[in-house]
């Protein structure tokens, strides 16, 4: 099985303890996720195929080769 997936810098929404009215936001970069998935996952071999770096933020796009029967654990954070 062979797929594409594109990493790009995010910010994640999330709370400190019970106040909903208080969020907090989390910056992820584009590498700091690829490399998680590929530690999640060292089934399947992965190869940037392109990439691009700007004021924007950075962007990855990676090639995934598995095996069907070995499910790909995406990174849901």
């Amino acid at each position: 099985m062979e797929f594409y997936k594109e990493y790009f810098d995010r910010k994640l929404k999330g709370y400190i303890g019970n106040y909903p009215e208080y969020p907090t936001y989390v910056s992820v970069s584009a590498i700091e996720w690829l490399n998680r998935e590929i530690d999640e996952n060292p089934q399947w071999a992965s190869k940037v195929v392109g990439y691009t770096h700007s004021q924007e933020g950075t962007r990855i796009l990676v090639r995934w080769v598995g095996l069907s029967k070995t499910p790909f654990k995406e990174n849901k954070e």
